[in-house]
């Protein structure tokens, strides 16, 4: 999930009654969702913006399925992998308590 429109490649407005729930149970407003390239080979896809966020979310479920890769935790970051080749493709750093990812 996204606030900004500057990173979608592609857009499709939803329905002014589209909701989803966040975490303290409040519905907020999707506007619409899309494609956002995370770099030069992956793209995520379905990506939905929320103007109402201050900031990004990134599911990992989702990142696993649209790119096909594995992660793996450490305490304080994570990577990404290409299961094939087992090279890594990404990785994201703590910072204040959640994982920031470096694309």
């Amino acid at each position: 999930m996204t606030y900004s429109t500057g990173a979608f490649t592609s857009f499709q407005h939803c329905p002014s009654n589209k909701k989803i729930t966040v975490a303290d149970g409040s519905p907020t407003t999707v506007v619409g969702h899309g494609t956002i390239p995370l770099n030069p080979v992956f793209t995520l896809k379905k990506i939905l913006h929320v103007p109402n966020f201050t900031t990004n979310l990134l599911s990992i479920r989702k990142l696993i399925k649209d790119i096909n890769c594995s992660v793996t935790f450490f305490l304080d970051h994570y990577i990404f992998q290409d299961p094939a080749m087992g090279r890594t493709i990404g990785q994201a750093r703590v910072k204040d308590g959640l994982y920031m990812l470096g694309v």
